[in-house]
């Protein structure tokens, strides 16, 4: 996991538990850990970002989108990005 997407899981789950509880924010790292499973096993199942840079997305909830990147030997989660935020801040 890039550093970038690391911040942002941090970030996302320190809001859960602010304003949804530690079981809420358990329960998104779960799924999170599921959908990676599922990725890494089958990962041209997310929607293609950027062709050109090789960058796949995979919504996870409606408010976190997952961008990634991988071959043959590597899965590289490259950033977690919640869609509450600034959207100039779009990857």
């Amino acid at each position: 996991m890039m550093k970038k997407a690391s911040l942002s899981l941090s970030f996302i789950q320190k809001y859960l538990v602010n304003n949804f509880g530690v079981s809420t924010s358990r329960k998104f790292v779960q799924r999170l850990d599921n959908i990676l499973v599922l990725l890494c096993e089958n990962p041209e199942i997310g929607r293609i970002y950027s062709k050109e840079r090789g960058i796949y997305s995979f919504v996870l909830q409606k408010q976190v989108i997952l961008f990634y990147r991988f071959d043959a030997s590597n899965f590289i989660i490259l950033e977690i990005f919640d869609v509450r935020r600034n959207p100039e801040n779009w990857p």
